[in-house]
């Protein structure tokens, strides 16, 4: 019997050799195989997901001087809001499409409001990408900031997509709001902020 691969020939005299040939074909398919240096350079660097209790962890060592290495006038803003009953959460956004996969460095703010509710504020180290922002009843905290991390952890596409147009479904956690503000400029953007600290009220706020 006869056998071809890619202009190879084996010839398989009797039914002893036939393991011998069925290696050799095993063989030729494992060093014919296709693979992309740049593809794993590219996993080596992206960012390895961590649980929520390991994020939590993490975040009880983070120290403000731990943030100075991003050199972000936005986080280093974000840094002096945050509420001390909380601790910044580090965590992996997961930016997920129908073409590809990527994962990014963010943290997770917390700001307490005048209104008693709590202000969390999702920042991507990445500055291209919009400050996220959940409005939310600091009884449902706990939960909340849970559903929050593990929702931009997920596999789920086109989330940023979603929030933007106002489609997440977020029944039974307590965000009474949500929004983003794109990185067009820090002094606007610290406005917003700030406004949410000091003027959200009944649902709704006043940019100052």
């Amino acid at each position: 019997v006869h056998c071809s691969v890619e202009g190879m020939k084996l010839t398989i005299y009797d039914t002893i050799r036939l393991n011998e040939a069925i290696e050799k074909f095993t063989t030729i398919s494992r060093q014919r195989a296709i693979t992309t240096a740049r593809d794993s350079t590219l996993r080596r660097m992206a960012p390895t997901q961590i649980s929520f209790k390991q994020a939590m962890s993490k975040a009880q060592q983070m120290t403000p001087e731990d943030f100075k290495k991003y050199k972000s006038e936005y986080i280093d803003f974000l840094v002096k809001q945050q509420s001390k009953k909380y601790k910044v959460i580090p965590c992996i956004e997961r930016l997920s499409h129908t073409n590809n996969d990527i994962t990014e460095y963010a943290f997770i703010f917390s700001v307490k409001s005048n209104s008693g509710e709590i202000l969390i504020v999702y920042e991507n180290v990445n500055p291209d990408r919009s400050t996220l922002l959940f409005v939310v009843k600091e009884s449902q905290y706990d939960k909340a900031i849970r559903a929050i991390y593990d929702f931009w952890q997920s596999a789920e596409i086109n989330k940023r997509s979603s929030l933007r147009d106002g489609n997440l479904k977020l029944a039974d956690i307590g965000i009474e709001r949500y929004s983003s503000i794109n990185h067009d400029g820090v002094y606007y953007w610290q406005r917003v902020i700030r406004s949410y600290k000091l003027y959200y009220k009944n649902g709704r706020v006043f940019i100052i």
